[in-house]
């Protein structure tokens, strides 16, 4: 998530000019540009109206060839006119012609900037966007080896998958809401696994923890997780829910190496999938931006962890979900991708923290986690110390509003770049950040 969204936690407006504007405008006046007092101005136009109009990046491009053409093309995207007058008021002196200059090869950067960032909206998969077939996926019918990868590498080992019937393996995605607690996401991604292919011992030596849980699907189970980083590595049904499963255990598909998918049944698995409990799915997996209005965050939500050691009240709504497909996000919940929002530290209250322990996951920052249960909760930011951000995974359904059409100013997918090749994103409309938000 992006550096600036703990001054949008608190219902600030964006005042953060780009570093290469503020040294571009600054060459406006010997004295430099108070860019102060003109850069929020400069931003609001420039990266609001990019993020409020999706096309918005397209029409900038059409500006990088410069000329009366690109003049044009900029003006009619945002009021450049008003902004150049603004500039010249604080600099007084330079040449509007110098200083329109100058705005429009801000412009073209933006948009070259914009284009380098995102995908365009039509991206879905970091494969083709032609989805994989059951004949594509013949080479995998007989079986296909899978490395699971803990993010401390305390846990690793293979597991042989294999299909049944003539047809490929197929995946699982749960949306029970023991599933998706456990995993902090969306719905529970799996595989499943023979007999033959499971560990014997699922602690793998004393490695890993098992818990026991309930599916919404399969009754009880038991879950496995990583005794040290807490990464999700599978879910155990009991002799009732193995049919049902279709093996005697599921792997969690987030914790799978992607170099050791074959590509041919990521293709596959794309599109071919079964779903479990979908009744049961978070309304907030689907949702759609609303205007803001300038209404600040009053609604508040709950919270906690799959044992419920742990729980937390945030005032989150109306506010933001940013769903990251990063390496570590999709690693640590053992699923497709975790979906962050941002909360001031203010409106953050932690009702129960028996077993949290904040842990450091990355140089830049650090998650709260129940050592019991080993859910993750949320990120806490060196750079953004007065912000916490929640992940919606872990929210109590009752809590948040029947109708979630008003509740999102700002949706969007980040760290596509880094997406397993067996997911593809929905055809939602929804912007696609190559990398942070």
């Amino acid at each position: 998530p992006g550096s600036s969204e703990s001054m949008r936690a608190r219902g600030c407006r964006w005042t953060r000019l780009l570093p290469a504007a503020a040294a571009a405008l600054s060459a406006f006046s010997p004295a430099g540009l108070p860019w102060r007092r003109a850069g929020p101005g400069w931003c609001r136009g420039v990266r609001g109206a990019a993020r409020s109009n999706p096309r918005r990046p397209l029409l900038l491009a059409g500006a990088v060839g410069g000329g009366a053409a690109a003049a044009a093309a900029a003006a009619g995207a945002m009021d450049v006119n008003a902004l150049v007058q603004d500039i010249c008021r604080q600099n007084p002196g330079v040449p509007e012609a110098q200083v329109r200059a100058k705005v429009m090869q801000l412009l073209r950067q933006q948009a070259s900037m914009s284009m380098d960032r995102e995908y365009p909206l039509s991206f879905c998969s970091l494969l083709d966007e032609r989805a994989g077939t059951a004949a594509e996926a013949g080479a995998c019918r007989g079986e296909a080896t899978l490395r699971m990868l803990c993010h401390c590498g305390q846990c690793s080992f293979e597991a042989r998958i294999r299909g049944t019937g003539g047809e490929p393996p197929r995946a699982l995605r749960c949306y029970c809401k023991g599933c998706r607690r456990f995993h902090s996401s969306a719905f529970g991604t799996y595989v499943a696994l023979d007999e033959t292919a499971a560990p014997k011992d699922w602690t793998l030596g004393g490695k890993a923890i098992l818990r026991r849980d309930v599916c919404g699907r399969l009754g009880e189970v038991d879950r496995v997780f990583c005794s040290q980083c807490f990464t999700k590595l599978a879910t155990v049904p009991f002799d009732q829910g193995r049919d049902a499963a279709g093996g005697v255990a599921l792997l969690a598909l987030g914790a799978v190496e992607d170099r050791s998918m074959p590509e041919a049944l990521s293709r596959y698995w794309q599109t071919a999938f079964k779903e479990w409990e979908v009744v049961a799915g978070s309304a907030w997996w689907a949702a759609k931006v609303a205007p803001r209005q300038g209404r600040p965050r009053t609604r508040e939500a709950r919270g906690g962890c799959s044992c419920g050691a742990c729980t937390f009240t945030a005032a989150i709504l109306p506010g933001e979900a940013q769903h990251c497909y990063c390496n570590l996000c999709r690693q640590l919940s053992g699923a497709a991708s975790m979906t962050w929002i941002p909360c001031s530290n203010e409106d953050f209250v932690w009702t129960n923290s028996e077993s949290l322990k904040l842990v450091r996951t990355t140089r830049h920052g650090q998650r709260h986690m129940c050592t019991r249960c080993g859910g993750v909760m949320t990120i806490v930011y060196d750079s953004q110390p007065d912000c916490t951000w929640p992940v919606a995974g872990v929210l109590d359904d009752e809590s948040l509003p029947q109708d979630l059409s008003q509740s999102w100013y700002r949706v969007i997918h980040i760290c596509c770049s880094m997406m397993q090749p067996w997911y593809r994103l929905p055809d939602d409309g929804l912007p696609r950040l190559k990398y942070a938000g």
